[in-house]
């Protein structure tokens, strides 16, 4: 285990930081809550503990099953699975407060886990929102209008506030001609007319192929948040994407693909 990711764990336990308790019943089925570190100790670590759960505890300990822990660090969010040595209904935090707690085993694997900065919502075959792409000189103003043999033929599958995912099409029967050093003018139109124009560079693939009609690819958006023109843009592309992850969820729970 990365000496790193266990003085990240001391460090957490150090400042009683929060973390998440998942218990497995006997159906393998999860429950949660939310807790904290409460101090390190020579078999493993002191966590409080949930006095609505203290019967799953005790059969989590009774029958060896390993409880899940997660914890975060910066952006970062690490997670671990280990057993519950014991509880103790009265642990002394200090000298005037007790609290329930468990005594975790020190675990054998810490793992870390990246969070996306950016949720990326998928771009439905009937949605209104469409994107146009063009390649552009370095020098080139970006809201103006730019050469129509310039544009990249390009179909909107993805999008976040970071970037959007397309498949660039072919043009006059030529496969897509782009490159991670093209500055690309971007025009989003949203699903009221509104239109969004953007900087943004090709993300991947660094190189395509020579042969293709179609290429799946990602293009992210240069930052935004220097003027105030920038952060209404964002503003605007957080409250979209929003609502498309909202409605895709809704999609999800009433088995719409």
């Amino acid at each position: 285990m990365p000496e790193d990711n266990v003085q990240l764990l001391l460090n957490a336990i150090g400042r009683n930081g929060g973390c998440v308790v998942s218990l497995p019943d006997a159906m393998g089925l999860l429950h949660h809550h939310k807790s904290r570190f409460l101090l390190e100790d020579g078999k493993g670590f002191w966590i409080e503990s949930a006095r609505a759960d203290r019967e799953l505890i005790e059969e989590v300990i009774g029958s060896g099953r390993k409880a899940g822990v997660s914890f975060r660090s910066g952006v970062t969010r690490f997670v671990f699975a280990a057993p519950i040595l014991r509880r103790e209904p009265d642990y002394p935090v200090n000298a005037s407060v007790s609290v329930e707690a468990m005594l975790v085993q020190q675990p054998t694997e810490i793992h870390p886990i990246q969070r996306r900065a950016n949720y990326r919502a998928r771009v439905s075959a009937d949605s209104e929102l469409s994107a146009r792409i063009w390649r552009i000189a370095r020098s080139a103003y970006l809201h103006d209008r730019p050469a129509a043999a310039q544009e990249l033929p390009t179909r909107l599958r993805d999008i976040s506030t970071g970037g959007i995912g397309v498949t660039f099409l072919a043009k006059d029967g030529e496969p897509p001609r782009i490159t991670p050093e093209d500055r690309l003018r971007i025009q989003l139109t949203l699903a009221e007319g509104e239109e969004l124009i953007l900087e943004g560079r090709l993300r991947y693939p660094l190189k395509l192929p020579k042969a293709a009609t179609e290429v799946r690819a990602g293009v992210q958006f240069k930052q935004l948040n220097d003027d105030l023109a920038e952060r209404q843009m964002l503003a605007t592309l957080t409250k979209v994407v929003g609502e498309m992850q909202r409605a895709e969820a809704r999609r999800f729970r009433l088995g719409i693909a």
